[in-house]
């Protein structure tokens, strides 16, 4: 296996350790969450997209990069012609009842955070004559009535302007986003850029009430440049290490040990949950194990073994599982742990005792305060299936020889030794029936392979959870991998759910996150690591997509949305809502946020209240203590307000601006202030990535007249956005 930076993004959900990187997520096909890793550096992708099938999710350290307030806007006015012409434009309600109607409906703006006044024009209903498109007066322009609590706007289609009045604009600072939230890539060459301005002021010029900016020295945009559109190229992450890292010395997260998830299908059954349960009826001969140790002091004692599939090589053909002979070395009534007889980075029995009872111990600790939030994970499995119906559940108990214990699994994942790149996965294979197993259950189908060990398994890396520096970054793996088990047997075995990559990978950090304290866990071994991550590369990835080729910047992505999200929405009890309800991806992030917030949100305006956070808005913010209101054995999932905007603070880039200034040149606009996400002159375009792909731009610093009627702004906007669907946020402060 080639032991490259490229390697991370391989087919587990790996955790890996690197000079400067953490953090990526496999996922393939896209309705999978049953195999989850915890370590790659570096990786090649494999495998296959499959329903609610096993998968990989992995975690590791580096290598190279591989909404809201409601909004509705308001349909003004009401129009009726009895009889005659009715020319120009007619509102929404208009009704001809004889004669021709015109007009064009032109689409209204949304707003969040209030109501706005942006009105929708249509031809309205016509009884009698001709209904004809006209084109649109002045009148027909969307209209926002912008205050301070009013200050987002949303377009949910390609405009060519927008009128706003209300609170004047001087000493405002207009920003705008490109969102797209389709499933496919929207090119940069169909992306809305603003490229004028008007303003509408009696003391804007003698003689003329409009005046366009660049025209008139009372009117500016201090960063615009007008009718100015240009590509970016993004720079590659190498070349975002060099400018970054490499010169000064400074990681891009500030964390030093493998950080990796990613899940990738295994196999592809055909599942249609049943919810009925079942006793076997064919003998698998799985009886429970009685446990026990090696006795330190009698060499003659027979501890407990048995022989699993373990991972032994990965590539970019797949994974290698082989038979591995395992000994029981440490057990409590949650976990046993194993670890591999022939094991070349654990050879002393001293050694296996104390690192085995330390992970035993630890696991024992964050059981039961992750499942108060999570759930529990299934006692159950796959067992039977049935052509027509599916698969069918059994008590694990009857199946598995380790009842219904976790089980901790230490070995030299991929046979790399102190080369590993894998800290841990978690399989969700190991709920189905290994190849054996099925075929006696189900003797008249065949064509089943699953390298299975049926029960619930956790496996580490040898090397790494032997390296002191190293272990507590290993039990919060355990963490993250545990929720992918419960989120497994609630999502996927109970409501037969496809869980997108991102959204789990998200819950996973999440719930590293709220445990931080409870671990003792600093910020570099914390999932926040990755957050200056986010705001130099977002646009490497859609914040809710999972990407093969961008991973590290998938996993910044989902971890800063999921962090904005509990800190604005409600914290662990948000989460546990999340696990609790019957949806999965945006719909059981918008279900859970308006069960718990009384709202009536869709996710457009959770996702607008995200893009004023990432231009330091003060009310949605990162910047505030998520809310405590669920608590076990006294701890209450702390998750601290992060500021990403202080100056001074530890996520800011103002001590490495003119690295900043080197990367990206004169893409980024001049207002960026090197906090927060990198925000982009107004004239910059890119390729927009699926599923919220996003890139942040500002338009400037506004200087009008003080007696301003209305100012409005002209966007260069290509006829495809509107059979894209792409979305454009402004954002005034």
């Amino acid at each position: 296996m080639k032991k490259t930076l490229r390697r991370l993004f391989a087919g587990f959900s790996v955790l890996t350790l690197a000079l400067f990187m953490n953090g990526c997520e496999n996922a393939a096909g896209g309705g999978d969450n049953s195999f989850a890793m915890l370590a790659l550096l570096s990786s090649s992708s494999s495998g296959s997209g499959s329903s609610n099938a096993g998968s990989t999710g992995t975690e590791t350290t580096s290598g190279t990069n591989s909404g809201t307030g409601t909004t509705s806007g308001t349909e003004s006015g009401t129009g009726t012609t009895s009889s005659g012409t009715s020319s120009g434009t007619t509102t929404d309600s208009g009704t001809t009842n004889s004669g021709t109607s015109s007009g064009t409906t032109t689409d209204s703006g949304t707003t969040n955070g209030g109501t706005s006044s942006g009105t929708t024009t249509d031809s309205g209903t016509t009884n009698g004559g001709t209904n004809t498109p006209a084109t649109p007066p002045a009148s027909s322009i969307p209209v926002w009535n912008y205050s301070s609590e009013n200050n987002l706007y949303i377009f949910k289609d390609s405009i060519g302007s927008i009128k706003i009045t209300g609170e004047n604009l001087n000493g405002k600072t207009i920003y705008y986003a490109n969102v797209n939230p389709s499933s496919s890539k929207i090119s940069g060459d169909y992306l809305s850029c603003i490229s004028d301005l008007q303003v509408s002021a009696p003391s804007a010029s003698s003689g003329t009430t409009a005046n366009r900016i660049g025209t008139n020295t009372n009117i500016s945009a201090n960063f615009m440049k007008v009718s100015s559109k240009t590509k970016y190229e993004k720079m590659s992450l190498s070349d975002i290490n060099k400018a970054i890292f490499l010169e000064t010395g400074r990681p891009l997260t500030t964390g030093g040990s493998p950080d990796f998830y990613n899940y990738k299908p295994k196999f592809k059954p055909r599942i249609k949950n049943r919810t009925s349960s079942m006793t076997p009826n064919f003998s698998i001969n799985k009886s429970e194990i009685s446990p026990k140790t090696p006795d330190e002091g009698n060499p003659f004692s027979e501890p407990s073994k048995q022989s699993i599939y373990t991972l032994k090589a990965e590539d970019a053909n797949g994974e290698t599982y082989e038979k591995t002979n395992v000994t029981l070395w440490a057990y409590n009534e949650v976990c046993y742990v194993w670890i591999a007889d022939d094991d070349e980075n654990i050879t002393e029995d001293s050694d296996k005792r104390t690192i085995a009872k330390t992970y035993a111990d630890e696991f024992k600790k964050l059981y039961n305060v992750e499942r108060n939030v999570f759930g529990e994970e299934s006692n159950e499995m796959f067992i039977f299936y049935n052509e027509n119906s599916g698969f069918s559940k059994s008590k694990m108990k009857f199946v598995s020889n380790t009842g219904t214990k976790v089980n901790i699994v230490i070995s030299d994942i991929c046979s790399d030794k102190s080369e590993g790149t894998t800290f841990g996965y978690f399989a969700g294979r190991d709920y189905y029936p290994s190849t054996e197993t099925f075929a006696k259950a189900n003797p008249r189908i065949g064509g089943w392979e699953n390298f299975s060990n049926e029960g619930k398994y956790f496996y580490v890396d040898s090397y790494w959870s032997a390296t002191t520096e190293t272990q507590k970054k290993v039990i919060s793996t355990l963490a993250h991998e545990f929720q992918h088990m419960i989120n497994f047997g609630n999502k996927v075995m109970n409501y037969n759910l496809d869980v997108d990559t991102n959204f789990n990978e998200m819950l996973s950090m999440l719930c590293e996150d709220m445990l931080q304290e409870y671990l003792n866990l600093s910020d570099a071994d914390s999932p926040k690591h990755r957050l200056e991550q986010f705001m130099l590369d977002y646009i490497s990835s859609g914040i809710r997509e999972y990407s093969e080729t961008e991973t590290l910047a998938s996993y910044a992505n989902a971890y800063a949305f999921g962090a904005w999200l509990c800190r604005q929405y409600g914290g662990a009890a948000l989460v546990k809502e999340m696990m609790s309800n019957r949806y999965a991806n945006n719909e059981c992030i918008v279900a859970a946020v308006n069960s718990l917030n009384g709202t009536n949100f869709k996710f457009e305006d959770i996702f607008g209240h995200f893009i004023k956070a990432c231009y330091g808005d003060s009310v949605y913010t990162f910047n505030q203590n998520a809310a405590q209101t669920l608590t076990y054995s006294g701890y209450s999932y702390p998750m601290k307000a992060i500021d990403l905007f202080n100056p001074n603070g530890a996520y800011s880039f103002v001590p490495y601006a003119d690295q900043v200034q080197q990367l990206f040149g004169e893409y980024m606009s001049p207002s960026y202030g090197f906090t927060g996400p990198v925000f982009f002159d107004s004239g910059v375009t890119l390729n927009l990535n699926p599923n919220y792909g996003t890139v942040l731009k500002c338009l400037g610093t506004l200087t009008i007249p003080e007696d301003t009627e209305s100012v409005t702004l002209e966007f260069d906007t290509p006829s495809k956005n509107k059979k894209d669907g792409m979305l454009t946020y402004i954002y005034i402060k």
